[in-house]
């Protein structure tokens, strides 16, 4: 049976080593958000510089 493993959490939990670890040790693939957010965020026209300012 083939499944995703999503990983949800705060920036600093570990999501990231426990994804890496998890993909070493059942031999599957990892992809992380952080690889294709920014091609989204430009699709959906996201604005750094004007969400920067707004904080």
């Amino acid at each position: 049976m083939l499944s995703d493993i999503i990983l949800i959490g705060p920036i600093g939990a570990g999501k990231s080593t426990v994804g890496s670890l998890l993909a070493v040790r059942l031999d599957l693939p990892q992809c992380s958000m952080d690889e294709y957010r920014w091609g989204y965020y430009k699709e959906i026209g996201y604005d750094e510089e004007l969400a920067k300012h707004k904080r």
